[in-house]
């Protein structure tokens, strides 16, 4: 139920600043999904964390100690924040120009929001501390410009989640607007060196720069980004910017990793760093999406189960089209999940009803808009509440059943189906990733055994481990889009 943010601080310089200190820049904190720019906000207000003040250089903040935040609100491209009167106690100019700018660069990292409003208890107001500093109304980034450094480091944020491949942004006002970039690891040894260009080729004005690169890193670790430009007179490293962030290895296994656009129905899948997914469209909105190979041919196509209604639509290519297949199995409320569960070679789709605690096992397909009939077997197992998944966890090519708890992250799953009626207690349970993390299972390394895979929204990130076992990912792949929904296999791409 979280997701990234920043929080803009202020930070001293290092000796390399074209610019007099200090400086705006972000650090990475968490907020509601619901209300991000609200959470940013109180981030902001709690000031730099203990490991950030007295990092080199050292973070702080202009914003007085008591300030709370009465509210946010965002309309037609304006956030209108409510801070209490503490917001206005204290300080010189400098100091007050400095806790706007902070405030204003915090909510202006949506892109929602174009300017700020801001509201003293209640109240609009423009006019800021004993100097009369006058702020327009909406004020934006651009009024702030004395307090950004000729490079600003957006994306990531110090202490933020850089994935891989890697995404960094941020605005320059460099010589030729060529930024350079490079990614080190915990040890500083350099992974990846290359340079980015602005939109503004010459001095005297801000350009964004932006840029996607894939590393290669043995294990999840600290590491940072650097960006910087080179003085064209000696050659030497101006205005050094250093963010620690989380960097992760990425994956190059042959399961194809997708993602399901609930609102859409569009179906994408990731092809590599330097390739757009691939897309079509197929389903409803709202639709719950499957992968399996429906057709024996030993690719993995899209399905579909639509819970209003308990019927399964299945498709033979990964293109957009109707159903090949479609009947009606289960009640409106089920669960459905894919795999090979009697060893044929071939998926077919059963379910999981959360009411019951119960599976619910079919061996063939339907077809004609007709019902399948009753279940090949069935067995009680589980919780309410959890997530269902399937794969062939101890590698004998047969799939079996387990499920997930996300308010946990617990795994748990059995070594065998269960016979009809039977229940039982889990053979293997650990728990891998995040409270909220969406299961996907899947034979990442190719070894013939389904092992747990995760789509952390909040980081937009598939985690894969390569083992049935707690402890880290072992790849990562970054990509996607919020509320998306993961699917795995092999999808012939």
């Amino acid at each position: 139920g979280t997701v990234e943010v920043s929080a803009f601080f202020l930070i001293d310089g290092i000796g390399s600043e074209s610019t007099d200190p200090p400086h705006l820049a972000p650090a990475a904190r968490l907020a509601s999904r619901e209300s991000p720019a609200a959470g940013a906000m109180s981030a902001l207000l709690l000031g730099p964390s203990p490991a950030e003040s007295p990092a080199v250089p050292p973070m702080s903040t202009a914003i007085p100690v008591g300030t709370h935040l009465h509210g946010v609100s965002i309309a037609g491209g304006v956030a209108t924040v409510d801070l209490s009167r503490e917001f206005v106690s204290g300080g010189g100019s400098l100091s007050m120009i400095a806790r706007l700018a902070q405030v204003v660069f915090t909510l202006t990292q949506f892109p929602t929001v174009d300017g700020v409003v801001l509201e003293i208890d209640g109240v609009a107001t423009t006019v800021f501390g004993g100097e009369g500093i006058v702020l327009p109304s909406p004020a934006d980034r651009g009024d702030f410009l004395s307090l950004v450094p000729l490079v600003l480091l957006a994306d990531p944020p110090t202490g933020g989640f850089l994935g891989n491949p890697a995404r960094i942004r941020g605005v320059a006002d460099v010589f030729e607007g060529t930024v350079q970039l490079a990614i080190v690891d915990n040890e500083g040894l350099i992974l990846w060196e290359g340079f980015a260009t602005t939109a503004a080729p010459e001095m005297g004005s801000f350009g964004s720069f932006a840029v996607d690169v894939a590393y290669d890193v043995a294990q999840a670790q600290w590491g940072a980004v650097i960006a910087w430009w080179d003085s064209p007179m000696d050659g030497s490293h101006l205005d050094v910017r250093e963010h620690p962030a989380w960097l992760a290895p990425r994956y190059e296994g042959d399961q194809d990793l997708g993602l399901f656009d609930p609102d859409t129905a569009v179906w994408r899948f990731w092809i590599g760093p330097d390739t757009p997914p691939r897309e079509f469209l197929f389903g409803n909105p709202g639709d719950v999406p499957l992968l399996g190979d429906w057709d024996c041919d030993d690719v993995d196509t899209a399905g579909l189960f639509r819970t209003a209604d308990g019927y399964v639509y299945l498709r033979n290519t990964n293109t957009t089209g109707i159903a090949d297949l479609a009947y009606y199995f289960g009640n409106p409320g089920d669960i459905p999940i894919a795999g090979d569960f009697d060893g044929d070679g071939c998926d077919t789709v059963s379910l999981y009803r959360p009411s019951e605690q119960r599976f619910y096992i079919v061996n063939h397909l339907g077809s004609g808009d007709a019902g399948i009939g009753a279940a090949d077997s069935w067995f009680d197992f589980g919780n309410p509440a959890d997530t269902p998944m399937a794969g062939d966890f101890d590698g004998d090519g047969v799939d079996e059943v387990g499920l997930h708890r996300r308010s946990t992250g617990l795994v748990y799953y059995e070594d065998e189906l269960a016979v009809d009626g039977a229940g039982g207690v889990a053979d293997h349970e650990f728990v891998f990733g995040d409270p909220g993390d969406l299961f996907v299972t899947g034979d990442w390394n190719d070894d013939g055994t389904d092992t747990p895979g995760l789509y952390r929204q909040t980081a937009l990130s598939f985690m894969l481990r390569f083992t049935n076992g707690p402890g880290r990912a072992d790849a990562i792949v970054t990509w996607g889009a919020h509320d998306w929904l993961p699917v795995a296999g092999e999808a012939g791409w």
